[in-house]
């Protein structure tokens, strides 16, 4: 117990004679702060002199810091400004060998130049006819390219009228309407009278309809049938234009001619087999509400009749009705155009 009692007594002791120590001291460190602030023995006494003791002990450890840093980096960043300097000196180096690179090139390109130069003065006036020459051979070749062109353009102009509405037309493959066909049942009716639907001979459906103004339509009898010459008929095992047929006889134009579509896509009246209408192209159509101007009325497409004038003067040619997908569909042709979805005559639903 004494032990610790002089132990004690001992510490007390000793710090009340520092802070004797430090009190007396401090006059001398408020002058010479600077100086001592970074001494460890002075550093804990920054309070009494009105220093903050936090900052003051930050401010020392950077400073120390900075100092030995730069006693580490210094010779290192020493040897790199030396490496920096042998860089520049090979960078300047093969600048020079760029330099004399290019001047050998410079000078090499225009030796050549020269040369050049001088043939090509040499052959200014070889140069001048040739040119002329391919003046001359370019307006030949034009001249070529337009009678080329003229011809190229009739021949379309002939294909768009053969495959349009209008060479479609003249080349109906249409009967008379009044020609007679036989239907499943045994009955025979006037191709005018069918509907589609109708059954053929070998359950051969009636799938599109066609009434067309029979007014320039060369037409023929075959046996009895009067038929247009383009429509194909069946002779030694081989299609060929009624017109072509040795029993076909030509006769007067109809004044109305009706054709069908089927299933088979041919159909036999009498003993004569026939392809339908559909080899002239796919078959489309607009629904039967779909909007006409006629030149009289707007009327529904399902009413139009062949030699009705629409708006704008184009003739109705013909109606034509088809079965798609179920549904009945109309289109028209007329003299220039053939009405149907997409086409430039204008349809008002």
């Amino acid at each position: 117990m004494e032990t610790a009692v002089i132990a004690v007594a001992t510490v007390v002791a000793i710090c009340a004679s520092l802070y004797l120590f430090a009190l007396s001291q401090v006059s001398f460190l408020k002058k010479n702060w600077p100086k001592y602030r970074c001494h460890p023995l002075y550093m804990p006494m920054a309070g009494m002199v009105g220093q903050d003791v936090s900052a003051n002990f930050t401010k020392c450890t950077m400073k120390g810091f900075q100092d030995y840093a730069g006693f580490v980096m210094d010779p290192i960043m020493s040897q790199f400004s030396l490496f920096n300097s042998v860089i520049g000196d090979i960078s300047g180096a093969m600048n020079d060998m760029r330099g004399m690179m290019s001047d050998t090139r410079n000078g090499f390109l225009g030796i050549v130049g020269t040369v050049f130069g001088k043939i090509e003065n040499l052959m200014s006036q070889f140069q001048h006819i040739i040119i002329r020459m391919r003046t001359l051979l370019a307006r030949v070749v034009g001249i070529m390219m337009s009678f080329m062109y003229i011809f190229y353009g009739g021949m379309q102009t002939g294909e768009s009228v053969v495959a349009g509405p209008i060479g479609k037309t003249m080349s109906v493959l249409c009967f008379d309407e009044n020609t007679p066909i036989q239907v499943s049942s045994g009955l025979t009716l006037a191709m005018k009278d069918l509907v589609i639907g109708d059954i053929l001979a070998n359950n051969n459906a009636v799938t599109s309809l066609y009434k067309i103004n029979g007014k320039g339509v060369q037409m023929y009898l075959l046996d009895g049938i009067k038929v247009s010459g383009g429509h194909k008929v069946l002779y030694n095992n081989k299609f060929i234009p009624v017109s072509r047929h040795p029993h076909a006889i030509r006769t007067l134009e109809s004044s109305m001619l009706a054709c069908i579509n089927t299933e088979n896509r041919s159909f036999k009246i009498e003993n004569y087999h026939f392809l339908d209408f559909t080899e002239v192209g796919d078959v489309t159509g607009v629904s039967e509400d779909t909007i006409i101007s006629l030149k009289s009325a707007d009327v529904s497409i399902s009413e139009v009749v062949p030699g009705d004038i629409l708006l704008g003067n184009d003739v109705v040619r013909g109606v034509v009705k088809h079965l798609i997908d179920d549904k009945i569909r109309y289109n028209l042709i007329t003299e220039e155009s053939i009405i149907s979805p997409g086409n430039k005559v204008e349809l008002l639903n």
